[in-house]
């Protein structure tokens, strides 16, 4: 069974803030956030949407939460 990726539970991320995406430059997996009317999105780019695994961050949202109301977070609200 060493084939298997990690659960992602297994991952690390690099808490971005507010700041955009990056397209490349490898490295964890990223996660950042934007208020938008009343909701804050959290997204993350570098993991696989099926859950299976981690991938090279390509600046593009691969996985969104969104939280009803306007939060300021910072990366102590996340187990990273």
């Amino acid at each position: 069974m060493s084939d298997l990726l990690p659960p992602p539970s297994d991952l690390t991320f690099e808490f971005i803030g507010t700041n955009a995406f990056t397209d490349g430059g490898g490295g964890e997996p990223h996660l950042r956030y934007e208020v938008l009317e009343g909701r804050t999105i959290i997204q993350m780019d570098g993991i696989r949407a099926a859950g299976s695994g981690a991938f090279p961050p390509d600046g593009v949202v691969d996985a969104e939460i969104e939280l009803i109301g306007e939060f300021v977070l910072t990366a102590a609200n996340f187990l990273l």
